[in-house]
């Protein structure tokens, strides 16, 4: 089973512990996006994760979790959610389809991903990876990636570059 899928489901049961879940009464086909977009924006919610292996019990938490509105190139949103100290997933959510991508893998020496950098009218999205947990920034070290995001791919566009550790 893949890291990002034992991470996001670690997410998922810190989120809803003691909460009662209360997801009976929620309806599956309402996205938190459309509480904040009009009803002609038609963005899809989070539906499905693209690699077969994802629990899907996390599709829940990242629908909750997607932003309102569309914010990387063109058709596809971020979904953050925070699991911990020093703990963040990042998921891609294409608001056409509902398909919910994976980040690709960091460096080998760089494995956290501490943030997703791109514009809503360009398919380039540059991803920061670091060495150490972000509440560790003293000793962090940070490289980025570019990637060109298309359908449900990323391709590298280069090799890996230090990059300072975002705040």
């Amino acid at each position: 089973m893949k890291r990002s899928c034992l991470l996001l489901s670690w997410c998922v049961l810190a989120a809803y512990a003691g909460q009662g879940l209360g997801l009976a009464n929620a309806d599956p086909n309402q996205s938190p996006a459309s509480k904040h977009t009009s009803h002609r924006s038609r963005l899809v919610p989070a539906r499905y994760f693209v690699d077969p292996s994802d629990n899907q019990a996390g599709v829940q938490a990242v629908r909750v979790h997607t932003e309102p509105r569309v914010t990387l190139a063109g058709h596809y949103s971020q979904a953050i959610i925070a699991c911990g100290t020093g703990c963040i997933s990042f998921w891609i959510v294409d608001r056409r389809t509902g398909a919910i991508i994976d980040l690709p893998p960091g460096s080998r020496d760089a494995e956290y991903v501490y943030e997703v950098r791109g514009h809503r009218d360009n398919d380039i999205i540059q991803v920061i990876f670091g060495s150490s947990p972000v509440h560790d920034q003293m000793s962090a070290h940070c490289v980025a990636r570019s990637y060109r995001l298309r359908g449900t791919r990323f391709t590298a566009l280069g090799g890996f570059s230090r990059a300072p550790c975002p705040d």
